[in-house]
């Protein structure tokens, strides 16, 4: 509008000169309250944009975004370290059914009730099932404590531990966030002479975990808790096939694996070798180094003969 005003006085101005003192005095007038028009808009607009009322909308927003991230973040934190502390709890569980099987394997009065209630571990022939040398066969047994009570029973499939370490008995290869944990107790005997009068048992201890839900498969490895088959004299170390290759300085891959072209031995353990790398092209000679200092003098040698002088 105020343009349009200034365009008319230039026009006028130029028409009738008579007139232009005239429309100057009211263009000036018009656009005095042009300028004044267009600062109270600015003002305002300016004035809009300081209101504190708006701001704090803005500013409720911003801090309910930030707090949303936050508390997003710190929910993912507590989330991760439920689930790290669930997984430590769970393997420190296994640890301890793993040294109270052990303990009851290595107790003779425990042992030799488990021997009373497992009516297939009385050999009394060498040709009797699992008494046989070589035998190739292996008996899972029912493990007693001395009063009788049972620890385990490895014969019944469905037998197996819940994640807190208690006896469960709906283990399922299939899954079961129930009862995830199966331990296998198998056991054969090698007789000494025909009547079997004397024998030696031989016991393995192998864990098997088979959970159902995503949030239980965090990773396990059984290996560094199963026991590899040995005479039960040898149970006394407790000791598990990680560090029985570890005492012998070699790492536990499975009995009779193959790995880079070796083959672990019989209690699964194979040379630091197996992991190494070609050997590399020989570097080029270094410098040589500074002369030592010398060494002492020798001891004085023997006279020769006199000489002969015709």
């Amino acid at each position: 509008m105020c343009s349009g005003i200034f365009r008319t006085s230039e026009l006028f101005d130029k028409r009738r000169p008579a007139c232009s003192k005239k429309i100057e005095h009211f263009v000036v007038r018009i656009s005095k309250d042009c300028i004044f028009y267009h600062r109270y808009i600015g003002m305002n607009f300016i004035s809009a944009l300081s209101n504190q009322k708006g701001f704090s909308i803005i500013s409720v927003l911003l801090v309910g975004t930030i707090l949303s991230i936050s508390g997003m973040a710190t929910v993912t934190t507590l989330l991760n370290q439920q689930a790290v502390q669930k997984e430590v709890r769970f393997k420190d569980n296994v640890l301890h059914i793993r040294n109270s099987l052990l303990s009851a394997i290595t107790s003779d009065s425990s042992w030799m009730m488990t021997r009373a209630k497992n009516a297939q571990m009385k050999c009394v022939s060498s040709s009797q099932k699992f008494c046989t040398p070589g035998e190739t066969e292996r008996l899972n047994i029912a493990l007693y404590d001395a009063e009788g009570t049972i620890i385990y029973d490895s014969a019944i499939p469905s037998a197996g531990y819940r994640m807190d370490g208690t006896r469960c008995d709906t283990y399922s290869s299939a899954g079961d966030d129930s009862c995830p944990l199966h331990v296998s107790l198998k056991w054969r005997a090698q007789c000494a002479n025909s009547t079997c009068s004397s024998f030696e048992d031989y016991i393995s201890i192998h864990f098997v975990y088979t959970p159902h839900s995503k949030e239980n498969k965090f990773p396990f490895n059984p290996a560094n808790y199963n026991v590899v088959e040995q005479s039960r004299g040898q149970f006394g170390g407790n000791d598990s096939p990680v560090l029985i290759c570890a005492r012998k300085g070699m790492i536990f891959i499975g009995e009779k694996n193959v790995f880079n072209g070796q083959t672990s031995d019989g209690e699964g353990c194979i040379s630091y070798a197996a992991f190494l790398g070609p050997r590399g092209p020989q570097g080029p000679t270094g410098p040589t180094g500074p002369m030592g200092a010398t060494g002492m003098m020798g001891p004085q040698g023997y006279n020769g003969a006199d000489a002969y002088c015709p």
